[in-house]
């Protein structure tokens, strides 16, 4: 399992806290991300991107963080103003075996297009790190 800059810590006033964050975050990013991003939410439509930033709200990954059976990884641009750096952490504790957090040099929220070098070597070690499939999955 790959977390990229995974959001939801539950703090108070999240959605006010997230928007802020997505503001500071526009002049961190690659300016060609700018229109694959307004597509995404022209597609969508205002009432649905409302509708899933609202329910994102109410909603607290960490206590889900026990179930998850998959060796883990979170990955989180250094420069990223979105995700609270305690809550990545606190994600990669909770996760199973040697849950960890990669930090992107550099990279702000979208690490996969500011820097997909760093975001592919980071996924790249982690697998290489795993043991073979057939040690999860015995018979």
């Amino acid at each position: 399992l790959v977390l990229l800059a995974p959001t939801g810590a539950p703090r108070r006033h999240r959605l006010l806290r997230q928007a802020a964050g997505f503001v500071a975050d526009i002049p961190l990013e690659d300016w060609r991300l700018v229109p694959v991003v307004a597509q995404a939410y022209l597609r969508a439509g205002p009432l649905r991107v409302w509708r899933t930033w609202r329910q994102g709200t109410a909603h607290d990954p960490l206590p889900l963080v026990p179930s998850v059976r998959a060796p883990s990884l979170v990955v989180v641009g250094r420069r990223d103003p979105v995700v609270a750096r305690d809550f990545a952490e606190a994600l990669a504790r909770g996760l199973p075996g040697e849950g960890r957090v990669a930090w992107i040099e550099g990279a702000a929220h979208a690490a996969h297009f500011g820097r997909p070098d760093a975001f592919n070597g980071a996924v790249l070690d982690f697998v290489a790190g795993l043991p073979p499939a057939d040690a999860h999955f015995p018979g």
